[in-house]
């Protein structure tokens, strides 16, 4: 019976010891805040945005100092000494961890530990009074007291092996109050202050020999006042309130050869010639043997990655992430695979937002907004709210016009583009902007969300809002100010999904829904909610599927093509032909990663259902990098309304019908990178249809010239065996406007002549004349059309090219009949002979003729005379 008990007593020992281990390492992984496998669709993660580097993260309780020495180095906090190897930091990032209190710099020499604290040295439980600073050399503790005097002491360490207690010794004084030391294996640097002007520090370089100060001699003048120095390969760097700077040792002197900014530095050591330092970001950066630049190895912001100091306002377009880093007075720019800053002019930044066109705008020093190029980061311009006093803007938003909005403090907001423009009242605690329409909506300060400008509410929420989002679809997301987050689908009352998030966060002060797609080293999707959390120094991602953002949205990252479908003729048809501004195409009409091929400056394309009120509008454009023809891929894509410049306005053709002269395909739309809708034989006819007028030489041609410079007709046509009449686009340059085919030579004029250009190399029409009173006057061109260059015309009568006029039939389209009227004779290509031409070659040639027997006939009678004696002729 015992035997049971104790078997049983066993169990519930075990039991409830698993159960513990169980709670352990929940309590464990709930704490890294992302667990090792991926958590189902339902459940809620949150994943910092930050790319990965070498750097690890510790969560350091104020560090003090930090001291590196062979291949190692410690950093000091408040509570623990971490000691980390230095070669090998990322890999085996902590060797030790040993507790300490109150500690301002630390060391170990002989085993033995040496800390310094507030006011006193502890070296293995031994306390020295009244110190301020130390050094080791050998088996040697130096250390002084900040005295007036100067005053420096040593510990002998190896005296403990002699006797019981250690003894502190005054070696020397230096004559002034000496601030900082460090030593090398020979000698100890100190720096000094002055006491004709505290701003400038000496340095002095004391020569130790057998435990004594053998020498003592000032190495640098009037350096800036110094915080602390350590001792380098070289000679010493010194740490000021301008950054680091590099000296080696010369004769008797330090030679300057490197500087690095870094105004957050607090303490600093150095291992060999690189320094070690702690920031006021508690963390720990070191610099290149070379010092030129300086690198962060341990970040302590918190557990989460990240660098930001009072990061809150934040927004996601153009394929990056902004974040206001307030305290570090600059704006982070997230991208797929790196990460960079705008600095420029920035002071205390609170919020950011992205337009269309890429422009970054940041709301910094109280009432100022700066405007920045997305690629350069350049400033543009920068406006105040000059005439509203010193408002402190905490929110900015932009809608799908370009229009920018401003939250201020106290709960105003702002149309602000260019000038303060307050719309509503002042009861406003969040402001956010719609992902598919103008609308701005705003949450006041009774939790009621409504459309910025107008009073009806669209959502009362049950919870107090810290700030809200939007999705696709117009549902909105609620970050409430305990940190929890309430899904309102549109049209809601109340909340239809809420999810416990507060302990996963320690300040979550903003909330944004994602519109870039990170496939690299930061997993992001489009739809993604990303938060903000400023106790933790980071921004935080969460698995949008979680949350049901955008439900039954299907993304995609490749653009819909074109339908190779026939298009029936539409009288009604819309414009299609535009040109845009220099612009990015999207597959989706939606905010979200930017296709490769983008659009130039001027452009024409082809936007076959354009609506003036739609954000996006599905583009067609020439393939100007893979060329044309049926095999190079189309170019399609979603453009925003910003991007539309100018629209071509149709006019109708002067000329109703036109014939090919070779086989010809008919396109889908006017470009070769659209599909074939249909092929014809040679002297099919199409009706033409009203279109676009192209500027030739001046003046105006039908026919669309795309950006390949190939000329477009839009026609009309039938197919055999099928009534319904089609349109589509052929290329001009096979097709004749005017003239008939071979079998149709009983009503078209019999042809004799082609128009061409008054001016070589031109395309220049041919204007038609008639003769009244004896005057040529040009007839209007809205009845008789210019003829085309390369027009078959029949010359009536003799063709005489001395004439500056001739008279030709021609077919006339419109009236579908032939009509003579005059040309300029420059204009005509005559196929026949010119009459005045061979009169002008005969009487040359009769002239010859006569010439040679008159020469004939003297030279005979010459001959004869002389045969006869007669000397006259």
């Amino acid at each position: 019976m015992r035997t049971d008990c104790k078997k049983s007593s066993f169990i519930i020992l075990a039991t409830i010891f698993f159960a513990l281990a169980i709670l352990c390492f929940a309590f464990l992984a709930k704490t890294e805040l992302v667990s090792a496998a991926d958590e189902t669709e339902n459940s809620i993660t949150v994943k910092p945005v930050k790319h990965p580097s070498e750097c690890i993260y510790k969560h350091f309780d104020y560090p003090t100092y930090v001291y590196a020495a062979d291949g190692e180095f410690t950093v000091i906090d408040g509570k623990n000494a971490y000691t980390y190897n230095v070669s090998n930091t990322a890999k085996e990032p902590l060797l030790t961890e040993l507790p300490i209190e109150n500690v301002k710099k630390f060391a170990v020499c002989r085993n033995m530990k040496i800390m310094l604290s507030d006011g006193f040295l502890q070296i293995e439980g031994e306390q020295f009074n009244n110190i301020t600073d130390f050094a080791v050399i050998g088996g040697t503790v130096f250390a002084i007291n900040g005295d007036e005097n100067g005053s420096l002491f040593s510990i002998d360490l190896d005296a403990s092996n002699e006797q019981q207690t250690l003894d502190i010794k005054l070696l020397t004084t230096y004559g002034s109050s000496i601030g900082k030391i460090t030593a090398d294996s020979s000698g100890i640097y100190a720096s000094t202050a002055n006491t004709l002007n505290r701003y400038l520090d000496d340095v002095i370089y004391f020569s130790v020999a057998d435990n004594a100060i053998a020498s003592s001699s000032i190495r640098a003048s009037a350096l800036n006042r110094i915080l602390d120095i350590a001792s380098t390969a070289r000679g010493i760097a010194t740490l000021s309130r301008d950054g680091i700077t590099a000296y080696e040792s010369g004769e008797d002197e330090l030679l300057y050869y490197g500087h690095i900014d870094c105004d957050d530095a607090v303490a600093i050591s150095a291992s060999g010639n690189t320094v070690y330092g702690i920031s006021e970001l508690k963390s720990v950066f070191k610099t290149d043997a070379d010092f030129t630049e300086r690198k962060e190895i341990i970040a302590s912001a918190y557990d989460a990655k990240g660098f930001f100091r009072s990061n809150a306002g934040l927004t996601t377009r153009k394929n990056m992430i902004a974040v206001a880093d307030e305290l570090n007075n600059r704006v982070q720019i997230i991208r797929e695979n790196a990460t960079e800053t705008v600095t420029e002019g920035i002071f205390r930044p609170k919020a950011v937002a992205i337009d269309y066109f890429g422009d970054i705008y940041v709301a910094h020093s109280q009432n100022k907004i700066s405007v920045y190029s997305g690629d350069t980061f350049t400033c543009k311009r920068t406006f105040a709210a000059d005439n509203l006093g010193s408002i402190i803007i905490t929110s900015l938003k932009i809608d799908s016009d370009n229009n920018l909005y401003a939250l201020a403090k106290n709960g105003q907001v702002y149309k602000a583009n260019g000038v303060f423009e307050a719309i509503g009242g002042a009861d406003v605690k969040a402001i956010a902007s719609s992902q598919t329409s103008n609308s701005v909506y705003v949450a006041t300060s009774d939790n009621r969300i409504r459309e910025l400008g107008k009073t009806a509410t669209v959502v009362k929420s049950e919870y107090a809002v810290a700030d809200f989002c939007t999705d696709y679809y117009g549902n909105i997301y609620v970050l409430t100010t305990d940190g929890n987050i309430a899904k309102y689908e549109k049209g809601s009352t109340s909340a239809d999904l809420y999810k416990q998030t507060s302990d996963l966060f320690i300040n979550a002060t903003a909330i944004e829904m994602n519109t870039v797609n990170f496939k690299g080293d930061i997993p992001l999707n489009y739809g993604d909610i990303l938060i903000s959390d400023t106790g933790a120094h980071s921004v935080l991602s969460i698995n949008g599927k979680s949350l049901e953002v955008n439900k039954g949205l299907e993304i995609t990252d490749k653009a819909e093509e074109v339908s190779a479908e026939r298009t029936e003729y539409d009288s009604a048809a819309n414009e299609i032909i535009f040109t845009v501004h220099a612009t990015e195409l999207y597959p989706m009409n939606m905010e979200i990663n930017a296709l490769k091929t983008t659009l130039t400056e001027g452009m024409k394309v082809i936007i076959p259902n354009y609506d003036a009120n739609a954000n996006f509008n599905y583009i067609v454009a020439d393939n100007l990098e893979g060329g044309a023809g049926e095999d190079v891929p189309q170019v399609t894509g979603w453009i925003h309304k910003s991007f539309i410049k100018e629209k071509f306005d149709y006019k109708e053709s002067k000329t109703q019908t036109c014939y090919s002269f070779t086989s010809l395909k008919v396109y889908k739309f006017p470009t070769y990178n659209s599909p074939v809708v249909d092929s014809h034989p040679k002297d099919t006819k199409y009706q033409l249809l009203n279109f676009v007028y192209s500027d030739k030489d001046g003046g105006e041609v039908y026919g669309y010239t795309d950006n390949r410079n190939t000329l477009w007709y839009r026609v009309s046509y039938k197919n055999a065996g099928d009534d319904t009449v089609y349109e589509g686009y052929v290329n001009g340059a096979f097709i004749r406007l005017r003239g008939g085919i071979p079998n149709d030579s009983n009503i078209y004029p019999r042809t004799n002549a082609t128009i061409i250009s008054l001016e070589k190399g031109k395309n220049i029409p041919a204007p038609l004349f008639e003769k009244e009173n004896g005057k040529m006057v040009q007839v209007r061109d809205d009845s008789y059309p210019p003829l085309a260059v390369g027009t078959k015309v029949e010359v009536v009568g003799t063709f005489d090219s001395s004439e500056e006029f001739t008279l030709i039939n021609y077919y006339h389209e419109g009236m579908g009949k032939t009509v003579q009227l005059y040309v300029y004779t420059a204009n005509l290509e005559y196929d026949g002979l010119n009459m005045v031409v061979v009169i002008a070659v005969i009487i040359i040639i009769l002239t010859a003729i006569l010439g040679v027997i008159l020469i004939a006939r003297v030279l005979y009678v010459k001959r004869t005379r002389k045969l006869n004696g007669e000397t006259k002729i």
